[in-house]
């Protein structure tokens, strides 16, 4: 019965963090299946990637951000998001904004070993824009 218990606490307290693990959560996912219940969505930035950034002004001084984002996971992954600041010439942020993942490219979940072109637009920030920080959590 301790032993239990103790295990219950372990899963309340620590489970999102067990469950990034990826053998963890693929027994959780098993364990669900057999019982019927939904295991809680699978997140782990560091499997995903940002490839191809690029930030580009446009003729009307608003900017375009484009990039291709991949699930590099063995699992769905859903609530990512993309954190954008823009910088201005002296590195200090002039602009920030947070993306969901339907924002980004009108899905709910990035499938394993999936690869989603997205394409922002931004409107034009009162500063010049020196350069820019993404950041996927």
């Amino acid at each position: 019965m301790a032993f239990s218990v103790l295990v219950g606490q372990v899963f309340y307290f620590e489970g999102e963090e067990l469950y990034r693990s990826p053998s963890v959560a693929e027994n959780w996912q098993r364990l669900c299946r057999l019982v019927g219940c939904q295991p809680p969505s699978y997140q782990s930035a560091h499997e995903l990637s940002v490839s191809h950034a690029d930030l580009t002004r446009q003729a009307d001084s608003s900017y375009v951000f484009s990039a291709a984002i991949t699930n590099h996971a063995a699992f769905p992954q859903a609530e990512t998001v993309l954190r954008l600041t823009l910088l201005g010439f002296n590195g200090q942020a002039i602009a920030e904004r947070v993306f969901s993942l339907p924002q980004l490219a009108g899905v709910a979940v990035l499938q394993p070993d999936q690869t989603l072109p997205i394409r922002l637009h931004i409107a034009a920030p009162a500063a010049q824009v020196g350069g820019y920080v993404f950041q996927l959590s």
